[in-house]
């Protein structure tokens, strides 16, 4: 049984155990929290703005994760609560050390400290009688119990300050149980020991054992199956897979985000709030832009109207687009920035789910919309309204008159107009000198790549990443397409190189996808990312040639350059591919290492020819003509060494089983050893 003045040292142990590993997650959490938002704000400040736009956007987001925006209600009522912990295991923990000197033999026994044994048994003796349940008759309960405590006591004393291993196990564990090994159990509280604490103790133990542990686990489990992977939503996936068809146009995509199972439980905002909502939602839908029911499935089964804040996020999302969000509260812009530090998971996912389908018209809508998201664009917007500075009248300006200027790249490509003024352009003619400013550095940071593919056989891989390949293939070889991306506006000492997105409420990195497929054919065959901080990127995949592509037959291959960040800067590349039959022998060039192997002396030339080489040698072979009167056996000789060397590596090289030239190699052999003996 339990000693009872032990198991309050026990559960007090226990307790302290149990705090402190529920405060050490909760408390790493908060700062680890804390800690991010703090270091978000110091690595935006960081940050060298390049316009006055990301300047604006980049002091946002400093103020944002400001310390006076981090200290809310949430912060102060957790904060609150950890102190409290952690202030209580610091009482707990200092109580630990009354609890372990409870127990004291000699006070037990009314003894000091170097009493002896004949002292011990004696006192023993007299405090046994004392609490002998024969001399508690007549007694209270309460009188009784204390009794039977002391009595157990009294046993445990005598056997401790008796019995020498007893002794050594107290004085190094402080276990009151004298001779006994120690007894695993529950740590209680010697309160609940108590006989009318007994079915309290039993239904608090049912309570957790059968409702409370099965509950959590329950919930932990419900909830854990509700994400898929990248921590999205299973009902997003599958609310992707049903829209997400062939037939997707890039006017549904809002409505495809904003009905992610993410976004069901945005708040409601005050009547005036949603008022206005409304009224900006009608006003760009009699504008055009924004379809109030783009997906007639959806409206069918009134999605919007079951999830109330789903239809408001579709509306946030489009004020977005068309670069309303001025006119949304603070709340509702709050809501927007949620919406949009999601939608890059969401949107990875949309884009993993056209690619299992192998649409090649989904994945160029779904980048499509990431490039619009991106720089907040919308289908009637100009692809030149990603400059700053540029409305819808900047861009129709410049898309009038001679030379008009409609795309992106038309404006990049552009002369400028010294008409209109120092470094400007058609359409800049409105635009203060700091705001052309801006226009030239933002211009810098547009996409200027060269984009290379290369499709063979790999024959050497160099240090640097780059490939060489074989000059023709054959069937069943193994293929590979390689993708080099230059990209030159990159600078060479910037590691980081965010793409320029104002609108965004975060820095993002500039990636790439090159979709491989047929000319044609909307499926994809294969696809790869491009991302990286060097300034030119590399990628490749591989496919067999044995099933695929015929012997003698050309394939043409398209490669789509896909930028995630920018509007109109897509490249598309055909490839023409043509391979050989299988068994086909390539020829293949010799390499210089194998020249020089070539050209190092043969044995024979080591047995003879070097003799011949040597300027003081009866063999000396000389091309002079003065000296060819001097011909001798030994010139002879050296000749026929020669010759017979040249034989031997033109046989080698046409494949020869051996090196025989004439059809008796013994007669060869020994004409050579007779003419050397003859010039000797």
């Amino acid at each position: 049984m339990p000693r009872l003045a032990y198991d309050d040292s026990a559960a007090l142990y226990f307790g302290i155990m149990m705090i402190f590993s529920a405060l050490v997650p909760l408390t790493f959490s908060f700062v680890r929290t804390t800690l991010h938002k703090l270091s978000g704000s110091a690595s935006y400040s960081a940050f060298k703005p390049r316009s006055s736009l990301e300047k604006r956007k980049l002091e946002k987001i400093a103020q944002d994760h400001s310390a006076r925006k981090i200290i809310d209600k949430s912060f102060l009522t957790r904060l609150a609560l950890l102190a409290a912990g952690w202030l209580l295991l610091v009482f707990l923990v200092s109580q630990t050390g009354e609890q372990i000197q409870q127990f004291d033999p000699w006070e037990v026994l009314g003894l000091s400290q170097g009493s002896t044994k004949k002292q011990v048994k004696k006192a023993y003796h007299v405090m046994n009688l004392q609490y002998h349940p024969d001399r508690q008759l007549g007694k209270s309960a309460d009188e009784k119990a204390l009794a039977a405590t002391m009595l157990e006591k009294v046993q445990n004393a005598y056997s401790i300050l008796t019995d020498e291993e007893a002794y050594e196990r107290y004085m190094s564990t402080g276990s009151p149980d004298g001779s006994k090994m120690m007894e695993v159990s529950v740590g209680l509280p010697s309160a609940l020991l108590d006989k009318k604490y007994q079915n309290l103790v039993l239904v608090v133990y049912l309570l957790m054992l059968v409702v409370a542990i099965p509950v959590v686990v329950g919930r932990w489990y419900s909830n854990s199956k509700k994400f898929g992977d990248k921590l999205i939503l299973n009902d997003s996936y599958n609310l992707f897979i049903h829209l997400l068809d062939n037939k997707v146009t890039l006017e549904q995509m809002p409505e495809i985000l904003a009905l992610s199972a993410e976004f069901r439980d945005l708040p409601a905002r005050s009547a005036a709030e949603e008022q206005a909502l409304d009224a900006l939602r009608d006003r760009m839908v009699s504008e055009g832009r924004m379809e109030r029911n783009s997906l007639p499935l959806v409206a069918k089964a009134k999605m919007l109207e079951r999830w109330p804040g789903c239809a408001r996020a579709k509306t946030l999302i489009h004020a977005h687009l068309n670069r309303l969000t001025d006119e949304l509260s603070s709340g509702q812009r709050g809501d927007i920035d949620r919406i949009l530090t999601q939608s890059r998971m969401l949107i990875d996912a949309m884009y993993d789910t056209v690619l299992v389908r192998r649409s090649f018209k989904g994945v160029r809508v779904v980048v499509e919309f990431e490039q619009r998201i991106t720089q907040a664009l919308w289908v009637l917007d100009s692809s030149l309204q990603q400059l700053p500075h540029f409305g819808r009248l900047e861009a129709k300006q410049a898309s009038l008159g001679s030379s008009p200027i409609k795309t992106i790249k038309d404006f990049m490509a552009a002369p400028e107009q010294p008409a209109l003024g120092p470094g400007r352009k058609k359409g800049m003619s409105s635009l203060s000198d700091s705001q052309v400013h801006d226009v030239a550095e933002v211009t810098r940071l547009l996409p200027d790549v060269n984009f290379k593919v290369t499709i063979g056989v790999i024959s050497h891989e160099n240090p640097d990443g780059t490939l060489e390949f074989e000059d023709q293939a054959q069937e069943g070889d193994i293929m590979t397409a390689y993708f080099e991306l230059e990209r030159l506006h990159v600078p060479h000492d910037e590691a980081d190189f965010p793409v320029h997105a104002p609108f965004l409420p975060f820095t993002k990195p500039e990636k790439w996808s090159v979709i491989f497929h047929r000319p044609g054919d909307m499926q994809v065959m294969a696809h790869v990312f491009l991302q990286g901080s060097s300034r030119t990127l590399r990628g490749r995949t591989q496919f067999p040639s044995k099933g695929f592509l015929k012997p003698k037959q050309e394939y043409k291959f398209g490669f789509t350059l896909l930028c995630h960040a920018y509007v109109d800067f897509d490249e598309k590349v055909t490839q023409t591919v043509s391979i050989q039959p299988e068994g086909f022998v390539k020829p293949k060039e010799i390499h210089p290492e194998d020249l020089e192997l070539d050209n190092e002396p043969t044995l024979f030339e080591e047995a003879f020819g070097k003799a011949v080489q040597s300027e003081d040698s009866d063999f000396a072979d000389s091309d002079d003509e003065e000296d060819a009167d001097e011909t001798d056996a030994a010139s002879e000789s050296a000749n026929a060494v020669r010759k017979r060397v040249t034989k031997a590596k033109a046989a080698k090289k046409s494949g020869a089983d051996d090196l025989a030239v004439d059809d008796d190699d013994d007669d060869d052999f020994e004409t050579i050893e007779a003419d050397t003996k003859k010039s000797k």
